[in-house]
């Protein structure tokens, strides 16, 4: 896991709006630049990566995102479906599904 998951609550909250709000300001701060100069609409192709690393971390605390493990994420999971993003190799994905399976078959016993 993240060191990032390993400091307190509270702290996480803190930066993870912090991270938020940067990336706000920046999206902002790029479409004022791109009213006077349209070629700075390019730096959006720079920003997406930027954005999507600081927003995850409020994305992972308010349970949008749930990682099952370091490249295997589930946007949105709930009893019913998990919707899951990765980078990984086939057999890791045959294997990610199996726990997967084991795990929706534990919840319905119960």
């Amino acid at each position: 896991m993240n060191d990032f998951y390993k400091q307190p609550k509270l702290l996480q909250w803190i930066e993870a709006i912090f991270l938020l709000v940067l990336g706000f300001y920046l999206g902002i701060l790029i479409i004022e630049m791109t009213y006077n100069h349209p070629l700075f609409g390019l730096l959006f192709l720079i920003y997406l990566p930027i954005v999507q690393f600081s927003f995850t971390p409020i994305f992972a605390l308010s349970g949008i995102y749930k990682y099952y493990s370091p490249m295997l994420l589930g946007y949105m999971p709930n009893n019913v479906q998990i919707d899951l993003h990765s980078g990984l190799a086939k057999e890791e994905w045959r294997a990610s599904q199996k726990q997967l399976c084991k795990l929706q078959h534990s919840k319905s016993e119960t």
